[in-house]
């Protein structure tokens, strides 16, 4: 494409293994001077998680979010390996030694977003609880995505049965031809069919819904938006289930309707109990004058003095109502942050 002058001047680059894997680590240098650069004029928030690869190893991986500009970033930080143990005495350890490599002090970070783990969120030595004596004011918070594949899972033991049973399917299919005889069975069995086929529909719904609470623009105020509709589907498919209507879920078979109409209501009861245990509060209208300063808010939100005046002039901008309805919410709050930094806050 380009002519044997470029080929030649490229045949020249050595790309021996030595040669790549310095220049990995140069760009992987350059981009973590870059990220403690912009860190050190912004405030920061967390989010920590601890993984075991196939070789038992232990790594805890960091991702940052933090202002840069008119935008909120969400940039990956680090990844570390654990030596020993991963206790949250470990983990605060190893993420404090880390930001004092690159200068950073607790007193930036503003939150922390991790699973429930004990070594996480003991009250006592987990690393959430570690990290807020040094910073006292730090907002901790269930990660969303995770709560939602707790919800997920199956309590039901009928369901719970036929999913061991495909796993173990599946496996023999893979290793052990001579047995697949005695699964077939399963499939020749109309009620375990539909069984499978009811747990196809569901957890296709409840991935749809993990997956559009991931992106760049999400928010907790978004997939708070999103938990709420599924609390609010679940129930409509309940009460069509109960009246032996799975029009819901198309690719089951109606020859067992009678016997599925237990199974799926319990599921699904069991479902809408899963949300209210992992979101005890689903409840966003307190943050209805984060989301459009510009509508009538009501006095029972609970607006401190200093933030009912911001908003009072806020809402009375012409020009910034116009900004609000043409750049994301993040971008928005950014801009006025200085100019009305109790709401922005």
């Amino acid at each position: 494409m380009f002519g044997e002058k470029a080929e030649k001047e490229i045949s020249k680059i050595p790309l021996s293994n030595d040669t790549i894997h310095r220049r990995i680590l140069d760009l992987s240098e350059n981009i973590e001077k870059k990220v403690q650069k912009k860190l050190q004029d912004s405030i920061f928030a967390l989010t920590v998680d601890e993984s075991t690869d196939i070789s038992n190893t232990s790594h805890l991986l960091a991702f940052v979010r933090f202002i840069d500009g008119s935008e909120i970033i969400n940039q990956f930080l680090c990844c570390k390996g654990m030596s020993t143990t991963t206790r949250g005495q470990d983990i605060f350890d190893v993420i404090t030694d880390f930001l004092r490599e690159m200068n950073l002090t607790w007193k930036s970070c503003v939150g922390i977003c991790t699973d429930g783990a004990p070594c996480m969120t003991g009250c006592i030595k987990g690393f959430v609880s570690l990290a807020e004596k040094e910073n006292p004011d730090l907002i901790h918070t269930h990660c969303f995505l995770h709560r939602e594949v707790l919800i997920s899972k199956i309590s039901l033991e009928d369901l719970k049965l036929v999913l061991h049973q495909l796993v173990e399917m599946e496996l023999i299919v893979f290793f052990d031809q001579e047995k697949q005889g005695k699964f077939c069975e399963h499939l020749r069995y109309e009620l375990w069919m539909s069984k499978l086929e009811y747990l196809t529909e569901i957890f296709s719904k409840l991935n749809n819904t993990n997956s559009s609470m991931q992106g760049r623009n999400e928010n907790i105020l978004t997939s708070t938006d999103k938990l709420v509709a599924l609390k609010k589907k679940i129930i409509i498919w309940k009460n069509t289930a109960s009246s032996g209507n799975f029009d819901i879920f198309p690719s089951m078979h109606t020859t067992c309707i009678k016997e599925m109409i237990p199974i799926v209501v319990s599921h699904l009861t069991a479902l809408d109990e899963n949300i209210d245990h992992y979101f005890p509060s689903l409840s966003t209208e307190k943050y209805d004058c984060i989301r459009n300063p510009f509508m009538n808010i009501p006095s029972y939100i609970g607006l401190q003095l200093c933030e009912e005046e911001e908003l009072a002039t806020i809402s009375s901008d012409r020009d910034l109502k116009i900004k609000h309805s043409t750049v994301p919410i993040d971008s928005f709050w950014i801009s006025v942050q200085e100019e009305y930094p109790s709401l922005s806050k």
